[in-house]
């Protein structure tokens, strides 16, 4: 089976509210292992001409080394990866997950939520786009928007995704009460004195 070189990239991520003791996740990981275009029976292509999906040898992949940053820095390269075959024309979504890791007590993984197929005028070339949801041990859920892109032209594989949090984090609902708790108490210190100055007129 013939296979390509993959990127998928995530960013301008939203971080869903959460308890205060979490954290959304940031950084990048990047996998590597081998994958082919599929038709609509499952059989592998050499080109995009006629595919709808991908199916990733063996539903492995592996962390490559120098990939990893921000929360996923703890992530040894060589750490295994459970990447599954998803299908994007016309896309079924959701794939929960698209892949997961573990790395000693935390599991990372990606629900793939939504699969655009953006333009191409080459067969061997495809982009994709959507979004979906990372998750991870001990982290608030972090929505994401992500790419990939494959290249049938060489038989050197490799999957590449990347995730960065550029989105200031929403106030906590705990910060949220204080800050009304503190105009509740401003308006009624206003009203008292508008009150008072009301009596000394009369």
């Amino acid at each position: 089976m013939r296979g390509f070189k993959t990127f998928l990239a995530a960013g301008a991520l939203s971080l869903i509210a959460g308890s205060a003791l979490a954290a959304p996740i940031t950084g990048k990981i990047g996998f590597g292992g081998s994958a082919s275009p599929v038709d609509v029976n499952g059989d592998p292509l050499l080109d995009f001409n006629g595919a709808v999906g991908i199916d990733v040898e063996n539903d492995l992949a592996q962390v490559l080394l120098g990939s990893t940053d921000g929360s996923f820095s703890a992530v040894p390269a060589g750490t295994l990866v459970t990447f599954n075959d998803f299908t994007f024309d016309p896309a079924v979504v959701p794939v929960a997950p698209l892949w997961s890791l573990t790395a000693g007590p935390t599991t990372f993984s990606f629900d793939l939520e939504s699969i655009t197929v953006l333009p191409s005028s080459d067969d061997n070339f495809i982009n994709l786009a959507g979004s979906g949801t990372l998750m991870g041990t001990g982290f608030d859920d972090t929505e994401a928007t992500w790419s990939f892109s494959g290249n049938t032209t060489t038989n050197d594989t490799e999957f590449v995704f990347s995730a960065d949090n550029t989105v200031t984090q929403a106030p906590e609902p705990a910060t949220l009460l204080l800050i009304g708790t503190g105009l509740l108490a401003a308006g009624g210190i206003a009203m008292r004195r508008r009150g008072a100055t009301g009596a000394r007129r009369f």
